[in-house]
């Protein structure tokens, strides 16, 4: 069982009729799941999708119609073909643009304008034609070491990392992970955020992996919201960015708040302070774990129930870690340098090329934009990024993609990108810009919107005569932040 399509046929035969797919209106069970993926396959297949292919799938916000969508991911994966997983945000120019950077030979969404040389095929044909494909068998092309998923490291948009993961790659990284988080066939499981988004397919995939129930519902805003979803449904993990737990521990406790039977929460993609670590444990739940990961490995370290807040960060069992010099070298024990990381799961390059970026695979190992130290017990001690990216609740914002949509409006004539301290975010993104004419700063939002995801806006605009820049041109984001600190500082409070 070392791919999720082998582990989905093991687990239909195991449990069908546990569900596996969960929400307020909807109830799929992994018999009726892996049913439903085979009669895709066959109509995939029937189009001619082969193993060794790579397809292109159109991801939409459709509510309810979420099953049919996660049947067409499971399927092209059954055939032995790659997904290219298409996320709600990316423009219909766009998909066949990112089809045609992939080598796609397929694309499996609603008509677009006539931009990819892949072959287009539409949902609904084979929505139309259901019950013949249902009775109808495809070959299974799938093989554990055949190239799985593509994911994005920073979003659909722009020119983002990706990495193709093989099926036990993919497999592996999310047993790890589940063993040391304590997940397994019974759980219930909420994301962070809904399918089709990345966040919320790759919560999906993982809760398939181990036999789990995966509930497609929107992150509980409030406790009274998520006394709801472990009443009702049967919740058992919420996977949460720390600016939404943050958003939850604010909340109303609810008086039958003592009464919930127990669940655990998890929260990854930034930090939180001991202190909000105290008040998720005497507060929400005392089976809480901290995860420190990224897109390429997946979780490398961890704190769990057991550690204190203060504690460091464990290693993930199997996974080495080294903290290196600017040679490239291994400090000793306890200084302080850019972290690495090798594991046998693990990819060994991105699926294109990445030249600008000092992080990345070179030797067999991960080269990631940490610092940080390591104690003699392999425990993590994270000292901050080495790069410029914009943590928004977990989110990575990358200045440049930004910068270059600033500078696509026609009054910009230069623009920076920084990150200032966020109580609630950890950091948001303020943007400075050099204009040609007098305009409405707050129009830009508007203007930012038909070219960015929604969390890439800046939450503040600010004009400045000249951006300043070190003699080779690089932008001097430490001296912006002073100068933000400063205005803020001069901006009189609300009367």
């Amino acid at each position: 069982m070392r791919s999720p399509i082998t582990r989905l046929v093991h687990w239909a035969h195991i449990k069908p009729d546990v569900p596996a797919l969960l929400g307020e209106t909807v109830r799929v069970s992994y018999a009726e799941l892996l049913r439903g993926v085979r009669a895709r396959a066959s109509w995939l297949h029937h189009m001619g999708v082969r193993q060794g292919d790579t397809v292109a799938l159109g991801l939409a916000k459709t509510g309810a119609d979420y099953p049919r969508q996660v049947e067409l991911f499971y399927a092209i994966a059954y055939l032995g073909a790659t997904v290219l997983p298409l996320y709600p945000e990316v423009t219909l120019l766009r998909r066949g643009q990112l089809a045609d950077q992939f080598n796609a030979q397929w694309l499996v969404s609603e008509p677009l304008p006539e931009t990819s040389r892949a072959r287009l095929l539409n949902p609904a044909e084979c929505e139309e034609q259901r019950d013949q494909w249902a009775n109808s068998i495809s070959p299974c092309g799938e093989i554990p070491s055949l190239p799985f998923l593509y994911e994005f490291t920073s979003g659909t948009t722009g020119n983002p990392k990706t990495i193709c993961f093989t099926g036990e790659e993919y497999t592996a990284r999310w047993l790890v992970t589940a063993q040391q988080f304590q997940w397994n066939a019974d759980d219930v499981m909420v994301s962070a955020l809904c399918w089709p988004f990345k966040v919320g397919v790759r919560g999906l995939v993982r809760a398939l992996i181990f036999g789990a129930t995966y509930v497609n519902a929107p992150f509980p805003e409030t406790r009274h919201d998520l006394a709801g979803l472990v009443t009702h449904l049967g919740v058992t993990y919420v996977g949460s960015s720390p600016w939404q737990l943050r958003r939850l521990l604010n909340s109303p406790m609810p008086l039958n708040w003592e009464q919930l039977p127990p669940f655990k929460v998890g929260t990854a993609g930034a930090f939180i302070g001991p202190h909000e670590i105290r008040a998720v444990r005497d507060t929400l739940t005392k089976n809480f774990h901290m995860s420190y990961g990224t897109t390429e490995l997946g979780t490398m370290g961890y704190l769990g129930p057991e550690d204190t807040p203060e504690s460091s960060l464990r290693s993930v069992p199997g996974m080495e870690c080294q903290a290196i010099d600017s040679a490239g070298e291994p400090l000793p024990i306890g200084e302080t340098g850019r972290l690495r990381f090798r594991a046998a799961w693990i990819p060994t390059r991105y699926a294109t090329g990445n030249p600008d970026s000092v992080e990345g695979f070179h030797d067999g190992w991960f080269v990631s934009s940490d610092r940080g130290s390591l104690d003699a017990q392999g425990r993590i001690s994270l000292q901050g990024r080495a790069d410029d990216a914009i943590n928004f609740g977990g989110i990575k914002i990358q200045p440049q993609e930004v910068e270059q949509a600033l500078a696509a409006h026609p009054d910009v004539a230069d623009a920076a990108v920084i990150g200032v301290p966020d109580a609630m975010a950890g950091e948001i993104a303020v943007a400075f810009l050099v204009l040609r004419r007098p305009i409405a700063l707050d129009g830009m939002q508007a203007f930012l919107a038909a070219r960015l995801e929604l969390q890439q806006i800046p939450a503040a605009f600010a004009g400045l005569e000249d951006i300043p820049r070190n003699p080779e041109g690089k932008i001097l984001r430490n001296h912006l932040r002073s100068t933000y600190a400063a205005m803020v500082a001069q901006t009189p409070p609300p009367s």
